[in-house]
């Protein structure tokens, strides 16, 4: 009995000796990771390809030439408003890189358009250039567009190529009354329809007028 009393009491003190160590004992603190600056890589700039560059030169033995334009050639009805009056050329070979919209204003413009008209052209893929007028087209005007010379990314050039085509002339395309209507009130408006803007061709034949009796 007293052995046991003594083991139990010897038990006793060694759990108590461990407790003790183990809460006086500092828990040691996470050392601190350095951390890493982040890298800021500034953004490329566009690159645009030179002809030859992008393929060699020769890859093509096909000549650079015009696949279709708008209007086409020799039309007698192209459209004179500003939103549908747009001038396009499209070549068979690409002609430029394709690049992002800021580069767009170092590419080369191909076209001349005489009489001059106001507007600005774009690269709408690698080989078609769309030309918008800011302002309606000449009502009954013939148009010349030429093709400045032109190479392609194969290195096959376009020296010469032009069209031309003619504005639509001012037409009624309703009235009322109607031609041979009969019976027709005496209090009916009468009123005609034309297929363009009448006034800017008013302003014309006016200045025309004018002119021609001054001089």
């Amino acid at each position: 009995m007293f052995k046991v009393r003594n083991l139990l009491y010897i038990m006793l003190t060694l759990i108590v000796v461990v407790g003790c160590e183990s809460s006086a004992t500092p828990t040691a603190e996470p050392t601190p990771q350095p951390t890493t600056p982040p890298v800021t890589v500034p953004s490329p700039a566009p690159v645009i390809f030179k002809p030859g560059e992008l393929f060699p030169l020769g890859i093509s033995n096909e000549a650079l030439s015009v696949l279709t334009t708008q209007p086409l050639d020799k039309t007698e009805d192209a459209p004179v408003a500003k939103d549908k009056a747009r001038i396009v050329v499209q070549f068979n070979h690409p002609v430029v890189p394709l690049v992002s919209v800021e580069a767009q204003k170092r590419l080369p413009q191909p076209l001349s358009i005489e009489p001059a008209a106001p507007g600005e052209g774009q690269w709408v893929n690698t080989s078609t250039y769309v030309f918008t007028p800011n302002q309606a087209l000449r009502v009954a005007m013939s148009y010349t567009v030429t093709v400045g010379t032109v190479k392609d990314m194969f290195g096959q050039t376009l020296t010469a190529f032009a069209w031309s085509f003619k504005t639509v002339p001012p037409a009624v395309i309703n009235r009322f009354p109607d031609d041979n209507t009969q019976f027709v009130g005496t209090t009916q408006p009468i009123s005609m329809t034309f297929n363009i803007a009448m006034l800017h061709l008013y302003k014309i034949i006016y200045r025309w007028h004018t002119e021609t009796i001054l001089s």
